[in-house]
């Protein structure tokens, strides 16, 4: 009877120390703050009215066949959470990885987000009450808003791979992930087609945050960097949360001429569901404005061309005329019709010289048809399957793949900027 006695009470320690282990173990997860965005909630002193939590459950995550990107398990647990039995009801709040498009920040304090480096990039803990009640003066508008640090990283040595990479698990293998907020849409283009107009009409709405800068070009002139340079150009997760967003985006009108742009958005954002499929609901959404060719072109000419070079004549220096001796053959003080008259090629002009270059860099087997083979086709190429494929068929079944922009005009902008 003693040993048995010994035995129960031995057990029943036993119990009680692993109860409390998964307590602790428990504290110290960071929790994802349902009580703050979408409970009532009040702030110290008992004369302020009630402050209105930031999410709605009836109106932000009920519509089923648009659920925002990213927020896909949100939107289950609030759908669900009316329900008094259903298959994924055991999903919960806490078994979140991710916080809608952004990643849990780091419970960790005596660090801020002023200080997040690239070899520092935790938070300090956020008081989510306080952050809440803090951004309600600015819930319907983008002012105020403290960007993460994007100052460009030196790269003594090339990231690990972990850090290009941002789906739902991969904070755990980056931890600079920490804190930030993955975009919702990405505007690709065309240039002159309105991507500008389309993206402040978007970002007008109250629940889309605008990145801190319009045209972010990542996926094409630095996607040498990893992917939490990215996201710090958006807003943080205590932003993001505090004032209800739902989406917040960017506009590179740059990415759409490029064959590894739309390559690169895939590896490095997809995101795979609990049975390691690919889930379509959770990426951002490409979005792709195209215009009446000839229209689109006449604007590009205007502004690339003619209007920048209008500023340089009628605004010449002295610096600029010894840069460019040949200026000073031209006329001061003439009108703008004048110059475009006489010292400026037309729009047909230009339109002329660049059909010469591409009748002869996109004839059957040109350049551009053979450079693009070269570079994408071999086995260990972006898109050797399709060229694969596309070798399988008929010589008329389609046409080859060719990438014209890079191929037929050059290797590079500037002098500074690759093509």
């Amino acid at each position: 009877l003693i040993a048995s006695a010994v035995i129960v009470v031995l057990s029943s320690v036993i119990l009680c120390v692993i109860h409390f282990v998964r307590e602790f173990r428990e504290s110290k997860k960071i929790r994802f703050p349902s009580k703050a965005l979408f409970g009532e909630i009040f702030t110290n002193r008992s004369d302020d009215p009630l402050i209105p939590p930031p999410y709605s459950f009836s109106e932000d995550f009920r519509n089923n066949e648009n659920v925002p990107p990213y927020w896909e398990e949100i939107e289950r647990i609030v759908e669900n959470s009316t329900k008094l039995f259903h298959m994924d009801s055991l999903l919960t709040f806490s078994d979140l990885k991710t916080w809608g498009p952004c990643y849990p920040s780091n419970n960790k304090r005596g660090q801020t987000l002023m200080n997040r480096t690239e070899t520092n990039p935790q938070y300090s803990h956020i008081n989510w009450t306080k952050q809440v009640i803090d951004e309600l003066p600015h819930r319907y508008d983008n002012d105020l808003i403290l960007y993460p640090s994007q100052k460009l990283p030196t790269l003594k040595k090339p990231p690990p791979p972990s850090r290009f990479y941002a789906g739902n698990d991969d904070r755990m293998q980056n931890p600079a992930l920490s804190g930030l907020c993955r975009p919702g849409f990405l505007i690709i283009g065309q240039g002159k087609c309105g991507t500008s107009s389309l993206y402040h009409y978007l970002i007008g709405h109250p629940q889309v945050l605008p990145a801190s800068e319009k045209q972010i070009d990542y996926f094409k002139y630095y996607s040498f960097l990893p992917m939490d340079w990215y996201l710090s150009h958006f807003p943080p997760v205590e932003t993001f949360l505090g004032r209800g967003a739902l989406l917040t985006g960017e506009s590179s009108p740059s990415y759409l001429p490029y064959p590894k742009v739309p390559h690169l958005i895939h590896e490095r954002m997809r995101v795979n569901d609990s049975n390691n499929i690919e889930s379509l609901n959770n990426f951002p959404a490409i979005i792709a404005l195209v215009r009446d060719p000839i229209s689109r072109a006449k604007s590009s000419f205007e502004y690339n061309y003619a209007q920048p070079a209008l500023e340089w004549l009628v605004n010449r220096t002295a610096r600029i005329e010894s840069l460019h001796p040949m200026l000073k053959r031209i006329p001061y003080g003439k009108s703008e019709s004048y110059y475009r008259e006489n010292h400026l090629f037309s729009f047909d002009e230009f339109v002329r010289a660049e059909l010469d270059v591409l009748r002869d860099c996109l004839k059957p087997g040109g350049l551009a048809e053979l450079k693009s083979r070269e570079k994408y086709g071999p086995p260990d190429g972006m898109f050797a399957d399709v060229f694969a494929l596309r070798d399988t068929m008929k010589e008329d079944a389609s046409f080859p793949l060719i990438n014209a922009d890079e191929f037929c005009y050059g290797e590079r902008i500037n002098s500074t900027i690759p093509l």
